[in-house]
């Protein structure tokens, strides 16, 4: 009879391994997404994106599927197009600043969008969060096409930005600044 401490030290060994990877690629999934943001932080400080087209599709809509980047640029209920000025400006960069990145395994049903216009009016960055769920709006999103999760910062800053212009999109909390 053979003795199976061989065949269970191989098995902990491929456990522990396959853990060390999981480990791993949580903090590189969440590499993408920082790096984006961090790249929006400085492209909007300098002035080089000077205006952001913000959607909102409902809270309350009910879809057969999650809702894509593509799908929420054409259902939209709310489709602003908003210069930033300083004030707009300023809150973008402290929600930036205060958002937490995290990994995210699976893509999100998407109800917040912006597209950051540079001065050209070419598209440069993306960020889209999802809906209000168990976890709380704003929680799991795209940025620049990398899935991640967010503690709330950003979905923030979009409710804000909207309420300050004037538009209240249906189902959202924000009172304005």
């Amino acid at each position: 009879m053979e003795p199976k401490t061989p065949r269970l030290a191989l098995l902990v060994g491929v456990l522990c391994a396959g853990t060390a990877t999981l480990v791993q690629r949580g903090y590189a999934d969440t590499l993408p997404a920082k790096t984006s943001l961090g790249a929006l932080k400085t492209q909007v400080e300098s002035g080089e994106i000077r205006t952001v087209r913000l959607f909102f599709l409902g809270y309350e809509i009910v879809t057969r599927t999650r809702v894509t980047p593509e799908m929420l640029r054409e259902a939209a209920q709310v489709d602003e197009t908003i210069l930033l000025d300083d004030v707009v400006r300023a809150h973008l960069l402290a929600a930036i600043d205060a958002t937490v990145v995290g990994a995210l395994g699976s893509p999100p049903d998407l109800r917040w969008g912006a597209i950051f216009l540079d001065s050209r009016g070419k598209e440069s960055h993306a960020v889209y969060l999802d809906g209000k769920f168990f976890h709380g709006a704003g929680r799991r999103g795209i940025v620049d096409g990398n899935l991640a999760s967010f503690n709330g910062a950003l979905v923030g800053w979009f409710e804000q930005t909207l309420a300050h212009r004037g538009v209240q999109p249906q189902g959202s909390s924000s009172q304005g600044p």
